[in-house]
């Protein structure tokens, strides 16, 4: 078992009596979606045999991140009845294309990605309600995906999760960074930098987005790990940000948002107030007081999930007790 999975086994206990005998036994596999410009991404996908699908959850990672960033996501919720299926982004660490990571022109390619990924769940499971969970820089896509697309894709989406959407952006940058990265993004907007360099310098200091160190030291060497990108991605993420409660009023459907009180990209109280811009008998929120910004490895990830598994199975549409 996994970090986190024997905590997971009593959870299991607790929210469905006689399913530890299967808890554990998720099938990891890979896969893969064709982009509308023919790129192959590939990704990963959680399933349960002789478990009858009540709904299928597409997962959306964050920046410098990859499918596999839902592991503790994918080795839980099949055994309940919740497939799990995640596809590495465009411009990222995975992205088949090198010369394009760490850089995206406009937030099309993306929009225009989730419909293929959907496209690509629905051939998987055709009759089965889809249900669609973003982190981080992924609640942000997801959010404005619902905005940008419009009916025609949106229509047999069930709900949304979104866990530590970063719907305003913590603290500013020095002024020199400041002045610096506007001089950039104005002559050279596609310009990378490796924004390791303005970052911690010591190299044992804790991780500030997850209290799993052995996590933390495994994203450090992980492949798809990429801490260079031009100012042109990362005005897009601030863009996103910036327009995320305006863009989410077009979700208009049950939404749990999950998020942790010492969130190093975002304050609680601007996902409170995120939480509060929407429409209130489709919201269900939970916050994590001790938790940190990835919520999928952090102590108090079983409870995390056991909110996801609750929310599931009232359809998303009652709050948790």
């Amino acid at each position: 078992m996994t970090r986190n999975l024997q905590s997971l086994f009593w959870v299991t206990l607790i929210v469905m009596p006689g399913l530890s005998s299967a808890f554990g036994q998720s099938q990891e596999a890979p896969v893969r979606y064709t982009t509308f410009d023919g790129y192959q991404f590939e990704g990963l996908s959680w399933t349960h045999p002789g478990i009858e699908p009540k709904a299928v959850l597409l997962v959306i990672h964050g920046i410098s991140g990859a499918a596999s960033d839902f592991r503790p996501v994918g080795e839980f919720l099949p055994a309940l009845g919740y497939p799990v299926v995640g596809y590495n982004l465009r411009g990222l660490g995975s992205d088949p294309n090198q010369k394009r990571r760490g850089h995206v022109k406009t937030l099309t390619p993306w929009f225009m990605d989730m419909n293929s990924m959907l496209r690509s769940v629905r051939s998987q499971y055709p009759d089965t309600p889809v249900y669609i969970l973003g982190e981080s820089m992924g609640s942000l896509i997801t959010i404005h995906w619902f905005a940008w697309e419009g009916r025609q894709q949106i229509q047999d989406i069930r709900g949304v999760i979104l866990s530590s959407p970063v719907v305003e952006l913590q603290g500013d940058l020095p002024w020199w960074q400041d002045w610096l990265a506007r001089f950039i993004l104005l002559v050279a907007p596609g310009k990378k930098l490796d924004f390791e360099d303005f970052g911690e310098k010591d190299p044992d200091a804790p991780s500030k987005v997850t209290r799993d160190s052995e996590y933390a030291a495994e994203q450090d060497i992980a492949p798809h790990k990429l801490s260079t990108y031009s100012l042109r991605f990362l005005k897009l993420i601030f863009d996103m940000s910036q327009g995320s409660f305006e863009a989410a009023q077009q979700i208009q459907r049950p939404t749990l948002v999950l998020y942790a009180e010492n969130d190093v990209f975002v304050s609680p109280e601007s996902v409170a107030a995120f939480v509060d811009s929407l429409p209130l008998p489709l919201t269900t929120s939970r916050l994590f007081p001790e938790a940190y910004h990835l919520l999928f490895h952090d102590p108090d990830t079983p409870k995390v999930l056991e909110t996801i598994y609750k929310w599931l199975e009232n359809n998303g549409i009652r709050a948790l007790p």
